[in-house]
């Protein structure tokens, strides 16, 4: 009775194995043939809202019995093809119980390993995107009166991407040998979506060279976007988010420690318009020759015009905050710069940006409002325009004879014979055809002031000011000399004047001190003096 029992056991047990493993791979054998490969490439169509085609499907067992295709066309263009999508391979894993007689074969997933999406921007900024253009099956065509329909039909549950990538193939951006710019997001994992005309992939993974980056993207006529986020910038790959954005690198540009951004393109329905938004937060920015961190701000970019606002950076112990606009759209870049910056070094920013080092110290704060254009610093020089307000506190002037002549001259300010203390020095510039001219440069060292007005060379670095040393007229009366008859060199407030001039360049001034000027005014004070006591 128990040896029955077995026997009945081992064949119910084995007619079960014949339905649920030997009939459903019968059944995926049966799915290699072209009737049913067809129907298979009709699902991915749908899916992919691009036309497929399958040269050929194998049947793999391990880790789950599915369908292995490798000869896959999409669109009827080649992988190299931009605009266009292509695939490596594919892997069907179908529900096996769904292959039974009778059931609605049903594809759990589908594996598009290799899958690639390139769009191109063509030379006058038209994009092409390889938007869906196969319909998918009409909610109809799985309904009672059409049995031949739902009888054929293979109901495709997910699509999934492994190794994915995205081109872009940019014929506006040439590189140095010519060729249209091509910048790939690799690596990328994702679910895909079509529906209503539109393809999607909600939420990807993926690199952009060494960077890793989180993103969405989403393709049809009436809008396409991207949606990048990175934790950490490579300072190699910062090329590649500019092009990403349709623009070029800027010269001498680097970023280092930790560099984060958030970005979200979007081409318009007229395949031409592209807005961009963001916000970057980077540890440390390189700009030439000027060094910043903390570098953090919005940014925007419509109509080839880069903003942002507010921006604000350490620099050289100061910080900023203000608002630069970038218009990307002619042959040449065209800034706007409205800022305000306090605490800043000013000898570690002479000597990171000029010849200047060690030649004034002390603490600066000033007001920008300029523009210019051009991609070389000496086209950024001749082209800059607008003002620039600047105030120095506590400050020394080294190895410059400016104070050290003065000081020869009236022996009165503080600091050895070269360097001479300040308590500020202000001024407002005014730049134009490549100099900054100046009207009210005043520096303040204890009873002495300076006013100094004229030009200096952006490029060249050229001095040409005229300037009026003024002693204050406390100090003045202890001048009074000639036994007390006569009375020192005073104006109207009682100050002494002495005027002279700066030439030379800022690295090489040249002082000169009108000593006979000065003699002339005495004279005649000691003239005036003299008719007083004479009648």
């Amino acid at each position: 009775m128990i040896g029955t029992t077995r026997h009945h056991l081992l064949v119910a047990a084995g007619i079960v194995l014949v339905v649920v493993i030997v009939l459903p791979l019968v059944a995926l054998e049966a799915l290699t043939s072209g009737p049913a490969r067809a129907r298979i490439a009709a699902a991915l169509s749908d899916a992919l809202g691009q036309p497929v085609e399958i040269g050929a499907l194998s049947i793999s067992i391990f880790p789950t019995p599915a369908l292995d295709a490798k000869e896959i066309r999409i669109g009827g263009r080649d992988a190299a093809a931009a605009p266009g999508v292509a695939v490596a391979e594919l892997r069907v894993e179908p529900a096996l119980l769904s292959l039974l007689p009778g059931r609605t074969r049903t594809i759990n997933r589908v594996d598009l390993d290799g899958f690639v999406v390139s769009v191109r921007r063509s030379a006058s900024g038209q994009w092409q995107l390889p938007l869906p253009s196969v319909p998918p099956r009409q909610a109809h065509a799985n309904s009672p009166s059409d049995k031949s329909s739902s009888s054929v039909a293979i109901t495709l549950q997910a699509l999934h991407v492994r190794d994915g990538g995205l081109r872009v193939v940019d014929d506006s951006l040439r590189t140095s040998g010519g060729s249209s710019t091509v910048t790939a997001l690799t690596n990328i994992e994702a679910d895909v979506q079509v529906a209503n005309g539109q393809l999607s992939v909600p939420l990807f993974g993926g690199q952009l060279g060494k960077t890793i980056v989180t993103g969405s993207a989403t393709a049809s006529t009436t809008a396409s976007t991207l949606h990048l986020a990175a934790v950490s910038i490579a300072n190699s790959d910062l090329p590649a988010f500019f092009a990403l954005a349709g623009m070029r690198p800027y010269p001498g540009l680097a970023i280092g420690g930790t560099c984060a951004i958030d970005l979200a393109a979007t081409i318009g329905a007229d395949l031409k318009s592209l807005a961009v938004t963001g916000t970057v937060a980077f540890g440390q920015v390189q700009l030439g020759t000027i060094a910043m961190q903390d570098l953090r701000t919005p940014f925007r970019l419509t109509d080839g015009i880069v903003t942002l606002d507010p921006v604000t950076f350490t620099l050289y112990a100061g910080h900023e905050r203000g608002s630069v606009s970038i218009d990307m759209s002619g042959p040449a870049p065209a800034y706007a710069i409205r800022t305000s910056l306090t605490g800043l070094d000013v000898n570690q920013a002479l000597s990171a940006n000029t010849t200047m080092q060690n030649f004034l110290l002390g603490t600066a704060k000033a007001s920008v409002d300029v523009h210019a254009r051009g991609t070389t610093q000496a086209a950024i020089e001749q082209s800059l325009a607008g003002t620039v307000q600047f105030g120095v506190t506590d400050g020394e002037v080294r190895n410059m004879a400016l104070l050290a002549t003065i000081n020869k001259v009236l022996g009165l300010t503080e600091g050895t014979s070269h360097d001479t203390k300040f308590q500020s020095m202000t001024g407002t510039a005014t730049m134009g055809g490549g100099v900054a001219t100046t009207h009210d440069l005043t520096l303040k060292a204890g009873e002495l002031t300076v006013l100094a007005a004229g030009t200096m060379g952006l490029a060249n670095q050229a001095l040409h000011l005229a300037m009026t040393s003024i002693l204050s007229a406390a100090k003045a009366r202890d001048m009074a000399r000639i036994g007390g008859v006569t009375k020192p060199l005073q104006n109207r407030k009682g100050e002494i004047e002495i005027p002279g001039s700066i030439t030379g360049t800022a690295s090489d001034p040249k002082i000169s001190v009108n000593v006979g000027a000065v003699a002339k005014r005495e004279l005649k004070g000691v003239g005036h003096a003299l008719r007083k006591l004479i009648p």
